[in-house]
């Protein structure tokens, strides 16, 4: 009869729903803490309802990767723009700003169901002409197998002239190792003027002539 319960119990185990959520940047797992840095054509021609001044983020997801549907809120946290810019949350044809006055927003709850992901659309509106930039902190709150889980995502979003960021049209002819933002190497020695027929993002690149690093922006 022990062996029996202790079979059960095993069983139970093994089936048990869990839910875990996660992001995802063009089919890759950004851990929960990830600092992105965001810059260049931030607009979405798909999304008519942003507005011309709006700029949102594009292939990035939020995945439900347990085998059962997750109910969850998103929060996004000012930590600083500039440029007039308000961070925002978009969906279901509309565009959310933080309120005038406060440093944060929360939307919610949702519900994701298993092996599904959802596109939160996280971006800015009101920018300047001149340029500027926009951090938030962004989090999904969620119920998972240990109670309450967070997954929290910073993004510095630059638009205008951005900073600290190279296109590659500036680059060399050299050799270069390149990144993604969370350190896969994606490409092993490669010359640089085969950056440009890379997908569009950001990378961070390694010559392997000097070890110097940099971020650049591929673009279309």
């Amino acid at each position: 009869m022990k062996k029996l319960f202790t079979l059960l119990f095993l069983t139970l185990g093994l089936t048990a729903s869990a839910q875990q959520l996660e992001f995802v940047l063009d089919g890759e797992v950004l851990p929960s803490g990830t600092v992105l840095p965001w810059e260049g054509e931030l607009k979405r021609p798909e999304l008519p309802f942003l507005g011309s001044t709006a700029h949102t983020t594009d292939h990035l997801l939020i995945r439900n990767s347990g085998d059962q549907p997750a109910e969850y809120t998103l929060m996004v946290t000012d930590l600083g723009c500039s440029g007039g810019a308000a961070l925002q949350m978009c969906g279901g044809g509309q565009c959310v700003p933080i309120p005038a006055g406060q440093n944060s927003l929360t939307q919610g709850p949702f519900t994701l169901a298993a092996g599904e992901t959802f596109d939160p659309q996280y971006g800015i509106t009101g920018f300047s002409d001149g340029g500027g930039y926009a951090n938030g902190l962004f989090e999904v709150i969620y119920q998972g197998p240990n109670g309450r889980e967070v997954i929290s995502l910073t993004i510095r979003f630059w638009y205008g002239e951005a900073n600290g960021i190279n296109d590659v049209a500036t680059l060399g002819d050299g050799r270069v190792d390149v990144y993604s933002l969370s350190g896969r190497k994606v490409r092993s020695a490669i010359p640089q003027s085969q950056l440009r027929d890379m997908q569009p993002g950001i990378y961070i690149i390694k010559d392997l002539s000097n070890g110097a690093t940099r971020k650049i922006a591929v673009k279309r």
